[in-house]
């Protein structure tokens, strides 16, 4: 990454992390960043989300409207955390999922300490031409999708593109009152990894439970889906008159 993009997707950073100290959401939105682009906590790390890929967000859940399945030289991998503030709202919320299912698995916590952390953060992203152009080209190959977009968008459905993607592996700590660190019994394990829909192995360096890469979050940007429809609505009207 070069030196003027890294400045830029820091400031983008900062950004992101003043919103959500000021906005925050239920289940799968976070926050609300800046008009028309917002980042997105994941409650399901193990969720399939990925850059490209036009989505529908209300305040519970996220609906995956199309995939245009971005071609993997597209794709570049850098650098990137989470942004400052939704780390610890983020990271807290992962660890009462894993108190709740470690206590619905039987599990007798007592002074014990159940923590979720996460290392080795990366971004996936797509350059903001090369993505815009992808997909415009997919909308005129596919007459329905096209429709569908802009008929929907006109009623007030709110489309937006994932134009970028925060990964890591999940930690799983659990610590006695004395900050030893406890083994967990397979189906116990078992129980908090189906509840974060991710899988863990044991680190014993780290005397931890590391997860394989995960999806913490990404970033939404609706400005994309609005500038595509424009577009696509400007060249269907000429087509329209045409067939009169």
């Amino acid at each position: 990454m070069n030196s003027g993009k890294s400045l830029a997707l820091a400031a983008f950073m900062t950004l992101a992390g003043i919103a959500a100290s000021i906005l925050s959401g239920c289940a799968s939105v976070s926050s609300a960043i800046v008009p028309g682009e917002r980042f997105v906590t994941m409650d399901d790390p193990g969720s399939v989300y990925a850059v490209g890929q036009i989505i529908e967000m209300d305040s519970s859940r996220v609906d995956m409207v199309y995939d245009p399945r971005v071609p993997s030289e597209l794709l570049s991998v850098e650098q990137g955390d989470l942004p400052a503030l939704s780390r610890k709202t983020l990271m807290a919320r992962y660890s009462s999922i894993a108190k709740d299912a470690l206590e619905d698995a039987g599990a007798k916590l007592g002074d014990v300490k159940v923590a979720v952390s996460y290392r080795d953060p990366y971004a996936r992203t797509i350059p903001t031409y090369s993505l815009y152009r992808h997909i415009q080209d997919q909308m005129t190959k596919n007459a329905e999708l096209r429709s569908m977009i802009i008929n929907y968008a006109a009623v007030g459905a709110r489309f937006e593109v994932i134009s970028l993607s925060i990964h890591g592996r999940l930690v799983l700590t659990v610590t006695d009152a004395m900050g030893k660190s406890l083994e967990l019994e397979p189906a116990v394990l078992a129980a908090v990894a189906s509840d974060l829909n991710v899988r863990f192995t044991r680190d014993g360096a780290a005397s931890a439970y590391v997860s394989e890469n995960a999806l913490l979050g990404f970033f939404a940007d609706r400005r994309m889906v609005r500038a595509l429809t424009s577009a696509a609505g400007s060249e269907s009207r000429p087509a329209a008159k045409a067939a009169k």
